[in-house]
């Protein structure tokens, strides 16, 4: 929801790094967790559409993990080259 967010309110700002984490009624998770399949690919469309790596931020008690771009989660992609 807050890449939607962004990409409406702010059609021309590329989006520079996102922090995921969870929270159980104990606290927060103590491993970092991905986000869902569906959020990856909302996540490189807008790579894509911005020709602008997105910073991933994976916050877990245990361990914090980075990302540099959308792609390490999703290394065989859909995207247009392959329609050409």
């Amino acid at each position: 929801m807050a890449i939607f967010y962004a990409n409406s309110k702010y059609p021309n700002v590329p989006i520079k790094a996102i922090a995921v984490t969870a929270n159980t009624d104990k606290g927060f998770i103590k491993d970092p967790i991905p986000p869902c399949g569906s959020c990856l690919q909302v996540m490189l469309e807008s790579e894509v559409r911005y020709e602008n790596s997105i910073q991933v931020i994976l916050y877990g008690e245990n361990k914090i993990t980075i990302t540099d771009s959308i792609k390490q989660f999703l290394p065989v992609n859909f995207n247009k080259d392959m329609l050409k």
